[in-house]
């Protein structure tokens, strides 16, 4: 377990630990891959992540959840896939917004230090 690093978002002390390599649901506990692992990047900006077929159905195509929001993009059209790479398994996890630090920190990247406000104040 890390001590003293902080989750950029709530500034809870993060956690280090074995997952899966996506953003969404690899640092969940007892989360079994749904789908293959796909390499996306968005548009104009340097954000890459991993995301499995599941999350990406829930998250993107259907709006299930809150991962447009959190990257602050409109539609699928806005993400890139690229080449596959050896995505790690071990990260620094929030367990208070329940994230890796891998999407904690694209958050960082897209959204507005209001809109970070907003995320810590509603979650």
């Amino acid at each position: 377990m890390s001590q003293g690093k902080q989750c950029p978002i709530c500034f809870e002390i993060l956690v280090r630990k074995e997952g899966a390599p996506w953003v969404v649901c690899g640092g969940w506990d007892g989360v079994s891959a749904k789908g293959p692992t796909r390499f996306f990047g968005i548009r104009g900006t340097e954000a890459e992540f991993a995301r499995c077929t599941g999350c990406w159905i829930e998250e993107i195509l259907s709006d299930q959840g809150d991962l447009k929001r959190r990257l602050r993009v409109a539609s699928q059209n806005e993400l890139v896939e690229l080449a596959p790479w050896e995505p790690s398994i071990r990260d620094d996890f929030c367990r208070s917004c329940s994230r890796r630090l891998a999407l904690l920190n694209v958050m960082l990247l897209r959204n507005t230090d209001e809109e970070l406000d907003v995320w810590r104040r509603d979650h």
